[in-house]
């Protein structure tokens, strides 16, 4: 059994918006931790997904992540196990898709 299969629904969808994000981190918006996306030039909505500061302290109680800054953090960032978990997901998310 990974580590992975333990893991909610929420966190997995946290460290994959962390991987797919161009810094591998969730930077702080508000009370809520977003993805930061590549810069594009359309105009319009978009949608993105907010994770709360208790999935961010789940992911760090399983040493996914790290906080920057430790005590308050405005960025939370994949470190080399959430990385590893991230793309296992990521590439089992692609098996199936195909």
């Amino acid at each position: 059994m990974s580590a992975n299969e333990n893991l909610t629904p929420l966190e997995r969808a946290a460290l994959l918006e962390a991987l797919r994000s161009p810094t591998h981190s969730l930077v702080r918006m508000g009370r809520h931790f977003v993805a930061q996306e590549r810069r594009t030039e359309q105009s319009g909505t978009r949608k993105v997904t907010l994770f709360t500061g208790r999935v961010m302290n789940r992911l760090d109680r399983r040493a996914l992540v790290d906080f920057d800054p430790p005590q308050f953090p405005e960025r939370v960032v994949l470190n080399q196990r959430g990385l590893a978990a991230a793309q296992a997901l990521d590439s089992g998310a692609k098996a199936v898709r195909a």
